[in-house]
């Protein structure tokens, strides 16, 4: 049997009892003063795969001639289900009160305390239930120095960081770690609350399944660092890891609907989106078999799926950006961030780079910073629709404008008019409030362009329109109705006040004559008739009235205004 370490210095085969006896690490010792002790490099290992060995056949040969030098970085077994058994000698009088500490989340803390004592054994720690650690420690009598033992068990990857603390240097350790918990876990919560609250109030479900991924992130991160098998699920190992499995496929799903609907990838990247279907049927489907197959197996095809969803996401990221959707941008570094440090994870979980506790948590603190970032992606989203929004409202009133205005004079048309002539009516009825309408008419203007030219004859016209416009209130409608017609239709205005308006129109447009050419000029006049709304009348019958009274008007001699009944 060949025994490999991902941070041994040596690899020796199981047969050669003389090599392992000169590869023994160098035994422990506490410096004075110190409040902590790392065993990396002072260990060794040996692997049970039946389960089978007891403490009496671990210290005893041949079994003590199988365990091996672990080398000198923090020991990595990989994935396994074995029982492995790990030793160091220590020098000099037991520690009373220190702590020994294996750092990988699944694993309990044993304190180093007398249970029970007799010549030749001292069992300082054994873990309750069916937790995963359980230490001895045994006298050697020929040399009075000590070897401790402990056997850990795990159903899947297995790195053993170990250190001995005192009880003060290791409560410090332990509320450092439970400060970046706390942080950690209020990022997250904080972040999925914000956004919940704005999805409440903008009825967005980009917001909906951003905090459906962020809930699904904490659980699992719950379940990795441990705190579900602490406080949740107390001695129940196996269901632990199936669970965080589960939610790890939730992760796989969430995110893949958060994407599609973030980024639109069924419109902007139609290829990346069946992808990303492809990718929510995995997690599903993983979803169902996490309390089914082997874990080992399950390991790998999370494993496999874990390591290719970030780089499929941000593929998608960079083709919709590259499209111009401004808030993918955010999206991109968000998940940038997130696949550098699931990537330094993965490299630390199996074993490729050396444990540090910054390289275990490099997959949670890229997913605080994703969860930040993704917030403000949502964010500039909503800016971004807004803006789009507002431009096509824009649009809209642009082309509606265009839709209802003369070319020519720059008022109102005649479809504007027929648009609005009904309703205003029906305003001035429900609040009982006058209406008038006007009606006006060039006076000989077929034989001024006749004579003249069409050019000058809208140049006429253009002049009509500007004198309408600079006579009525902002609130009256002026219209070009057909031709030399132009009508006004005036909310609140009475018969008085409207023929005011009528005859100022009149003086204006007649004061200022037009030169159709050079030493010519010509004095065009207008005829107006006024009408005013009476209960019960429809807008084909104040229209009929406003223009028998310019025709009136004309009849009377032109250049003059005329109202309906007198």
């Amino acid at each position: 049997m060949i025994w490999i370490f991902a941070h041994s210095g040596l690899v020796l085969p199981a047969s050669d009892a003389s090599a392992r006896q000169q590869d023994n690490p160098a035994p422990v010792s506490i410096p004075v003063g110190a409040d902590k002790v790392d065993l990396a490099g002072h260990l060794k290992i040996f692997k049970d795969t039946d389960h089978i060995r007891t403490i009496a056949q671990v210290v005893s040969a041949p079994v003590s001639e199988e365990f091996l030098h672990a080398g000198p970085g923090v020991p990595h077994l990989g994935l396994t289900d074995a029982a492995v058994w790990v030793c160091f000698a220590f020098e000099g009088r037991l520690p009373n009160g220190w702590v020994l500490h294996a750092g990988w989340p699944y694993l309990a803390t044993v304190r180093l305390r007398q249970l029970r004592e007799n010549p030749s054994e001292m069992v300082l720690g054994r873990s309750p239930g069916n937790r995963t650690f359980e230490a001895w420690a045994f006298a050697d009598e020929k040399t009075g120095s000590w070897t401790i033992y402990a056997r850990f068990v795990s159903q899947g990857v297995l790195t053993l960081p170990m250190k001995l603390y005192t009880d003060g240097a290791f409560l410090s350790y332990q509320r450092a770690t439970a400060t970046g918990y706390g942080i950690y876990y209020g990022i997250i919560l904080a972040m999925a609350m914000y956004n919940l609250f704005l999805f409440f109030s903008l009825r967005d479900r980009a917001y909906l399944y951003y905090v459906a991924y962020m809930f699904c992130v904490l659980l699992y991160f719950f379940g990795l660092n441990g705190l579900t098998l602490e406080y949740l699920f107390m001695g129940r190992r196996a269901l632990d890891t199936r669970v965080t499995l589960f939610f790890l496929s939730l992760i796989f799903i969430t995110a893949g609907v958060f994407t599609r609907y973030f980024l639109e990838t069924r419109k902007n990247a139609p290829r990346m989106d069946l992808i990303i279907q492809v990718l929510i049927v995995l997690g599903t489907l993983l979803a169902g078999l996490s309390f089914l197959l082997r874990f080992s197996l399950l390991t790998t095809l999370f494993s496999i799926l874990g390591t290719t969803t970030p780089f499929i996401l941000i593929t998608a990221a960079i083709l919709v950006w590259r499209k111009g959707f401004g808030p993918a941008r955010y999206y991109l570094l968000a998940w940038s961030i997130y696949a550098a440090g699931t990537l330094v994870f993965a490299l630390t979980y199996s074993g490729v780079i050396s444990f540090t506790a910054m390289g275990f948590h490099s997959y949670q603190i890229g997913s605080a910073a994703e969860a930040v970032l993704l917030s403000f992606a949502l964010a500039d989203r909503i800016r971004t629709l807004r803006r789009e929004r507002e431009e096509a409202l824009g649009n809209e009133r642009r082309a509606m404008d265009l839709a209802f205005t003369d070319a020519l004079t720059g008022l109102h048309n005649s479809r504007f008019f027929r648009a609005h002539i009904g309703p205003e009516i029906q305003k001035a009825e429900n609040l009982r409030q006058p209406l008038s309408l006007l009606m006006l008419d060039v006076d000989d203007f077929k034989q001024f362009n006749d004579q003249y030219g069409h050019i000058q004859g809208d140049q006429v016209l253009t002049r009509l329109g500007d004198t309408i416009r600079a006579h009525v209130r902002q609130a009256d409608l002026a219209c070009r109705y057909g031709g030399e017609e132009f009508a006004v239709i005036m909310p609140g205005l009475g018969e008085a006040r409207s023929m005011d308006v009528a005859e100022r129109i009149r003086l204006a447009f007649g004061q200022h004559p037009v030169v159709p050419r050079p030493g010519l000029k010509i004095h065009v006049t207008v005829s107006l008739g006024a009408a005013h709304y009476e209960a019960g009348l429809t807008a084909q019958d104040l229209l009929e009235r406003a223009d028998r009274a310019m025709y009136r008007a004309k009849a009377a001699g032109k250049n003059t205004v005329r109202l309906w009944g007198r």
